[in-house]
């Protein structure tokens, strides 16, 4: 192989590196903004049912733009799909649970742990050592999410947590172990199956399972759920669309 033919190969693999980076910064900013849309809905019209029409309508519109995904699946597809799917519903609803029993500068905080909890779970189950870069980044993200989220909360002194741990923070830990627990087994089952987007619709469908036969059965907030989308406003049904369509099919 001489090296114009290795020039080319290099420049695609840097575009889609660039591309890749591009993508995750806007899927950033777009769950960033989506933490108080989510929450201007889900004061209207209840939680489960926004998260069950969020991930079922993800499903319908990925299913209609590539049918082909539907039917010709794989059983480490329905597998890999099955696991994220499990995960990913697991992670919302003790965060949600969580959020009813503290207070939300403490919740956020929790809840962001993820980032230095993530190199430290693929170092319990996948095997795989931290960097000293993973560790610093992991320490410089923890002290910058301190200032950004508990600074704010008068209530909030990292010197009485301990004693103020309760049922609600405890919760939230859950929550940030599974987050961590979805992203490693994320990169685990793409690299094992290269239709990132088949993936990414049978999890989305296995959250939508979970997430409807438990919402219909447990109400762990004590609020109402308005399913019938007859009876949302046009702000709900629009924060409906824009996080099904860009923080869940495209984002994840």
């Amino acid at each position: 192989m001489n090296s114009q033919s290795i020039a080319p190969r290099h420049h695609n693999q840097s575009l889609k590196t660039n591309l890749a980076l591009f993508a995750l910064f806007f899927a950033t900013m777009a769950w960033g903004a989506s933490f108080y849309l989510v929450k201007v809905a889900t004061l209207e019209v209840g939680i489960f049912s926004f998260l069950v029409w969020r991930f079922g309508l993800a499903v319908a519109l990925l299913a209609l733009a590539f049918p082909k995904k539907v039917f010709k699946v794989s059983a480490p597809c329905l597998q890999g799909g099955w696991v994220l799917g499990t995960l990913l519903f697991a992670t919302l609803v003790a965060q949600t649970v969580g959020l009813q029993y503290t207070t939300a500068g403490k919740s956020g905080f929790i809840t962001v742990l993820y980032v230095p909890m993530t190199p430290l779970a693929a170092w319990i189950f996948l095997k795989q050592r931290p960097t000293w870069r993973q560790a610093l980044v992991a320490a410089i993200a923890v002290s910058g999410l301190y200032v950004l989220t508990l600074q704010g909360d008068n209530r909030v002194n990292l010197g009485q947590w301990w004693h103020e741990i309760n049922r609600g923070d405890l919760w939230t830990v859950l929550a940030a172990w599974l987050a961590a627990l979805h992203i490693i087994y994320t990169e685990k089952f793409t690299r094992l199956n290269s239709d990132s987007i088949a993936l990414g619709l049978w999890q989305f469908f296995f959250c939508f399972c979970a997430l409807g036969v438990v919402g219909l059965f447990w109400n762990p907030t004590g609020g109402h759920n308005v399913w019938n989308l007859f009876q949302w406003s046009k702000m709900s049904l629009f924060l409906l669309i824009f996080n099904a369509v860009v923080t869940t099919c495209f984002a994840f």
